[in-house]
């Protein structure tokens, strides 16, 4: 795990967990799915000897807010939501955003969870045209992503390589 990964990890207050049969590519790339998305720093991307998916990790920081936004906005869902994500970033053509189980968002210790299909236009590393993503949030400390970069032949594994990898995140206590 090289010291830019591990940076972000303790900034975001996460703890990761590496799946077997598991090894590192080369790490942080900068990547725009699409022209109307800010640019997305990947931190780290790891991928299976057995098949042709790449998972990669980004994250939103939430900064703590100000006083007066605290007393304005307590538990303020206008600082820890999650939906101009969703609504900027999901392909309705394959599905819509699944809210993660409560029982799983206990288990990686988050307040809110999606997987979704994301919006592809520009092929990450020029190859992959697919990208399941799951977002989790914990309340005023951060959004952690993992996206599940896939092309068409592996489209029928992605499921299940996301519910063998569970949980590669979650949040510190």
């Amino acid at each position: 795990m090289d010291k830019t990964f591990r940076f972000f990890l303790k900034e975001n207050q996460l703890i990761f967990s590496m799946p077997k049969s598991y090894f590192a590519l080369d790490s942080v790339h900068d990547y725009d799915p699409s022209p109307k998305y800010i640019q997305t720093l990947l931190y780290y991307s790891i991928k299976n000897k057995e098949d042709d998916i790449v998972i990669a990790f980004a994250s939103y920081t939430i900064h703590e807010p100000k006083e007066l936004l605290k007393k304005m906005f307590p538990k303020s869902k206008d600082i820890n939501t999650l939906n101009p994500y969703l609504e900027s970033e999901v392909d309705s053509t394959q599905s819509i955003p699944v809210k993660i189980e409560e029982k799983k968002l206990k288990q990686i210790n988050a307040d809110n969870g999606y997987v979704y299909n994301m919006k592809i236009i520009y092929p990450y590393l020029n190859k992959y045209n697919f990208c399941k993503k799951i977002i989790i949030h914990k309340d005023n400390v951060s959004n952690a992503e993992i996206l599940f970069f896939y092309t068409k032949k592996d489209q029928g594994k992605i499921d299940k390589v996301i519910k063998d990898t569970w949980p590669l995140l979650r949040f510190k206590n």
